[in-house]
């Protein structure tokens, strides 16, 4: 048989086999892939992939350590240590979203992100107020 009639019959898998069973070289089979790896795409089935929001807390020294909790949308989401700090990365799916960090189980800071663009990649570095013993209102959004 020769290669050209392999070329328009042969799928990856049947290659392979003849690949395993010494029927067709290395290179034969290289040759062949090539020849069957072209797939068409339907340009509607290729999906943007979406951005995202990370959030960052680098962690403070403190005698007591207490846990930090991101709600997103009411939900919980991530749970971490004040002391050591964490990163937190949310997949974007919608442009407006409500985020909650509580400290503990009495200190909460709420705010609402909006109008985001859901292909794009943001940043919130979390601050403490050392005042209200709480993360600051001020939420500094970088788009990255």
């Amino acid at each position: 048989m020769s290669n050209q009639k392999l070329k328009r019959t042969m799928n990856r898998n049947e290659a392979m086999e003849l690949l395993k069973e010494g029927v067709i070289s290395k290179d034969e089979f290289l040759e062949l892939i090539k020849a069957t790896d072209t797939i068409a795409v339907d340009k509607e089935q290729i999906k943007p992939k979406n951005g995202e929001i990370r959030i960052n807390w680098e962690g403070m020294w403190m005698i007591v350590d207490t846990k930090v909790k991101v709600l997103v949308n009411g939900d919980l989401q991530h749970e971490a240590s004040f002391k050591k700090g964490f990163e937190y990365k949310l997949p974007l799916e919608n442009d407006t979203y409500d985020f909650e960090i509580r400290l503990g189980s009495m200190k909460s800071t709420k705010f609402t992100l909006s109008e985001l663009d859901i292909k794009t990649n943001y940043l919130i570095e979390l601050e403490y107020n050392n005042t209200w013993g709480k993360f600051s209102k001020n939420i500094n959004l970088k788009e990255l």
